[in-house]
């Protein structure tokens, strides 16, 4: 049986995703998301993902570390609760401040898709405009 997710009926939980060229649909309120948590796409993933690295260090790699040592899900929630508590709050740093540069590196990536070495400019700047504004944990440095 095919479902239609677009049907006004299902609009509120069902969601049409596509992954790897695969077109389904996705019952939204069994991930219980809130508004404080984000959905990035691959373009916005990509392009944040070293200022990630930058202003959520200690985050990431005490959630790294849990999953390394096959930490159970049920007690990695405080440090996978910070991870995503700084992601969100850098993601909005970044809007606030590095607007210009966070979509310049976005389309540079996109427009040089096997080529990003020619972003890493932007990259850096991107880094860099982060760190100046203190995002993240560097806000308490």
């Amino acid at each position: 049986k095919t479902f239609d997710c677009a049907t006004k009926s299902a609009q509120k939980h069902w969601h049409r995703v596509g992954t790897f060229g695969v077109a389904r649909c996705v019952f939204l309120s069994s991930f219980k998301m809130s508004s404080s948590k984000l959905v990035l796409g691959s373009e916005e993933l990509n392009a944040i993902s070293t200022v990630y690295s930058v202003c959520c260090n200690n985050a990431v790699n005490r959630f790294t570390e849990g999953k390394r040592k096959k930490t159970h899900p049920l007690a990695m929630t405080g440090d996978r609760n910070r991870l995503e508590d700084c992601t969100v709050e850098t993601y909005h740093g970044v809007r606030a401040n590095c607007a210009e540069t966070m979509d310049s590196l976005q389309a540079c990536m996109v427009n040089n898709k096997y080529e990003w070495v020619k972003c890493v400019g932007l990259r850096r700047d991107l880094e860099e405009c982060a760190v100046r504004n203190k995002l993240g944990e560097l806000k308490d440095m």
